[in-house]
């Protein structure tokens, strides 16, 4: 199941690898960029910016639709207050 955590099939997340049982398990090579684009994000930087810095700094390409998912689905999205 989906709630359980465990894959279902098709693309596994980005930051995440699959155990002998299913279950994402996380990984820290990914979770280490992940946590890079969330400070980022959190300095104001947009989704643009990051994701070129992010393609820049890993030699793999980020796109912008990319790492606006992976900001939000990690929960760390810091809405500005005008």
């Amino acid at each position: 199941m989906i709630t359980e955590g465990r894959y279902t099939g098709g693309k596994k997340k980005y930051g995440y690898d699959i155990d002998e049982n299913g279950f994402y398990i996380p990984c820290e090579k990914e979770q280490q960029n992940i946590r890079h684009m969330q400070f980022l994000r959190k300095q104001g930087n947009s989704y643009q910016y990051i994701a070129e810095f992010m393609t820049r700094t890993t030699r793999k390409k980020f796109p912008v639709s990319w790492v606006h998912k992976i900001i939000q689905r990690e929960g760390t999205e810091w809405k500005k207050v005008a």
